[in-house]
């Protein structure tokens, strides 16, 4: 096999959700669990995600997913107060239930926010809300520099120069403040176009962060073919163990530096164990010999004293090798005459002001600092109101004295957010899905309801059946026109019932109506009347903790016997639980639940394998027994199998819930599936 078309390999087709490698026929992604199809696509879930539209710590409005990695998930956030974009991670939930990780991450961040240079991506915010850990950043719209190569083949060495000695400035300035990189890759670099077109600025990313990686063990080999960290650029003494230093990140520029003028990584091997091998005792092949292009002498002198094996040998820091490579750009001509070739304004800094552009460091310093001249104000308005809190409070009492009247039926017109009737909590409502607004859309009632105390509690919304219409209800968030849920677990003259979706915002909108099919007329009903209710209710103890659909929002579980409960709550509904401790073989039962044929689903993240149980047929149980449990690696999902269309079920059961029992295995059990039951399915 030849090593370096395993390299290329490894290098293309990662999962699409966090960037791992996978084998082609794999059905799970080893690095974080996902679903793939075959060429490694991801397999379509069909749910949209809960977290967009929400707003994080009440300034961060969540507007799209960017990406996934092994750290966590990237949004595009609009700051609220501002008005501006910024890039917004949120941690793993593995990473966010650690304790020591939390607090290593809030050190690691706060010093990553202090550094100020233009070429790294600038930390605006991070800290903890509502049980996730987030960092806030800098927005950028480029491609990195391993999507430079990938696209355009390897650079010049003068390019690859240039941009490097920008990654050496910004990295230089972290070493001066006692932070190392650790993770320095192609992947890493983000390059943006310059002001008005002359060159091009390289931004670095992710300062700090790796040496949570590190912490928790992943910059090792997993398995055969499967790589987490960075083995093409990692320094001999971080695989051996060793404590990193400054000249660590200096090999992994000048492996950097090697990639992006030849195009392949220094070091390629048939398995990733091999390429840790080859850093450790492999002579370095000069990058002249590996490029298809003709290179300098400069090129193979600056990469291999940055490569030397011995960290005494290399240049004693990032400034030092950006000098040598600012010496050979000024050799060939180039102008180097801007200071550390990165004070240059990038596309992004001259997007005009107002909503939609983004954000940068000195909007976010004006917007602190109108906020400690408004607490000032504050604190002189609230004297001036002491001396009439006697007027004030007597005007309250007689305000909240008059009992208001409660409505009982709709209000119509009601089918714009503008014209939503006000829902009052725990009150019953009557309705009608009468006249059709046109042939494709049928009627339409807006309900407008209330979370005064903004607390993150459970809501859960009744909707009486009408005979004759398969009634829907959408949860809509009052600013937006798409549903963050839309629940239809029956038919035709079956009742409708949200049993437990959070909400943390003040004002929601419940949304009635028919479930339209194209190409048939909408169906009224003047006659009949449905009923809707709503309550919010504080969170149960050993009940799921919804939305935890996804890894990482799942819930933990201990390693140890415990049991959970939990509804399949609407179409699509998929509860995700993950153990926080290792813990001897466990079985794991899941009742049955009227109406439904449920799916029982155990996950091995690190292996890519899964045992699926789904012998039990409609309102039967399922069971798998798992061999070992390890922490952040064993999960387990409950779903419900999706009935074919021409048969009359349900989709979900919203009244009846499902107990999920963790306990030692039953005598005879230990093999990893019951008797004639769950498969295996391997990649």
């Amino acid at each position: 096999m030849d090593p370096e078309a395993t390299a290329a390999t490894m290098d293309a087709g990662p999962c699409p959700v966090c960037g791992r490698t996978n084998p082609v026929d794999a059905r799970f992604c080893g690095g974080c669990g996902h679903g793939l199809q075959a060429g490694g696509e991801r397999v379509q879930e069909g749910v949209a995600d809960p977290l967009v539209g929400r707003v994080i710590a009440d300034r961060y409005r969540i507007l799209e997913l960017l990406g996934r990695g092994g750290m966590g998930v990237v949004y595009k956030v609009e700051h609220i107060h501002i008005g501006k974009w910024m890039a917004m991670k949120l941690l793993h939930g593995e990473l966010a239930r650690d304790r020591n990780t939390v607090k290593r991450f809030q050190r690691e961040a706060e010093a990553a926010s202090r550094l100020s240079h233009p070429n790294t991506v600038q930390v605006f915010d991070f800290g903890r809300s509502e049980g996730l850990m987030y960092l806030v950043m800098e927005y950028l719209e480029g491609r990195d520099l391993g999507q430079l190569i990938r696209d355009g083949g390897p650079l010049e060495f003068a390019r690859a120069a240039r941009l490097c000695a920008q990654v050496c400035a910004s990295v230089a300035e972290a070493h001066a403040q006692g932070i190392v990189h650790r993770d320095l890759k192609p992947e890493n670099v983000m390059i943006l176009p310059a002001r008005e077109g002359r060159g091009e600025i390289a931004k670095v990313l992710d300062f700090g962060l790796a040496k949570l990686r590190d912490q928790r063990g992943n910059i090792t080999v997993t398995r055969a073919g499967s790589i987490v960290g960075t083995p093409y650029y990692m320094p001999p003494e971080q695989i051996r163990g060793e404590e990193v230093d400054p000249r660590g990140d200096v090999y992994a520029l000048g492996a950097m530096l090697y990639k992006a003028c030849t195009g392949v990584p220094p070091f390629v091997a048939n398995t990733p164990m091999g390429v840790l091998t080859k850093h450790l005792t492999e002579k370095l092949v000069p990058p002249s010999q590996r490029s298809g292009a003709p290179l300098p002498l400069e090129a193979d002198r600056i990469v291999g004293q940055a490569m030397q094996k011995e960290r005494g040998d290399r240049y004693p820091n990032a400034e030092a090798l950006r000098q040598d490579l600012l010496e050979y750009l000024r050799s060939v001509g180039e102008a180097v005459s801007d200071p550390s070739l990165a004070s240059i304004s990038t596309t992004q800094a001259q997007t005009p002001a107002g909503r939609g552009a983004a954000a940068t460091r000195k909007d976010v310093d004006r917007y602190e600092k109108r906020l400690r001249r408004r607490g000032l104000l504050t604190n002189l308005v609230v004297l001036l109101l002491v001396g009439g809190l006697g007027y004030g409070g007597w005007l309250a009492w007689e305000r909240y004295r008059a009992v208001p009247e409660v409505p009982t039926t709709e209000s119509e017109p009601n089918d714009l957010s503008e014209q939503a009737d006000p829902l009052p909590l725990e009150a019953t409502v009557r309705g009608y899905l009468g006249k059709r607004q046109s042939r494709e859309v049928g009627d339409v009632d807006l309900y407008r309801i209330s979370n005064p105390s903004r607390a993150r509690r459970e809501l859960r919304v009744e909707v009486g059946a009408l005979p004759n219409i398969d009634v829907m209800i959408d949860v809509v968030r009052a600013d937006q026109t798409s549903p963050v849920l839309s629940a239809d677990s029956g038919g035709v003259g079956v009742p409708e019932r949200i049993p437990n979706f959070p909400v943390s915002e003040p004002e929601y909108l419940l949304r009635v109506r028919e479930r339209w099919i194209t190409g048939e007329l909408p169906t009224e009903n003047v006659s009949d009347e449905y009923t809707i209710r709503y309550e919010l209710v504080e969170p149960e103890e050993g009940w799921e903790s919804e939305v935890n659909d996804s890894l990482e929002l799942a819930d933990a579980l201990p390693g140890g016997p415990v049991e959970r409960r939990g509804y399949i709550g609407w179409a699509g509904d998929e509860d995700v639980y993950c153990f926080e401790e290792d813990g001897p073989p466990l079985e794991v039962a899941l009742s049955g639940v009227d109406g439904l044929d449920l799916v029982l689903r155990a996950v091995d993240r690190v292996r890519a394998r899964s045992t699926k149980a789904n012998d039990g047929g409609v309102g039967e149980g399922e069971r798998v027994v798992l061999e070992q449990v390890q922490r952040d690696r064993t999960c387990v999902t409950v779903s419900a199998d999706e009935p074919p269309p021409d048969e009359e079920r349900l989709r979900a059961n919203p009244r009846v819930a499902y107990t999920l029992s963790v306990r030692p295995p039953s005598e005879g059990e230990g093999d990893g599936a019951s008797e004639g039951g769950p498969s295996e399915e391997a990649p």
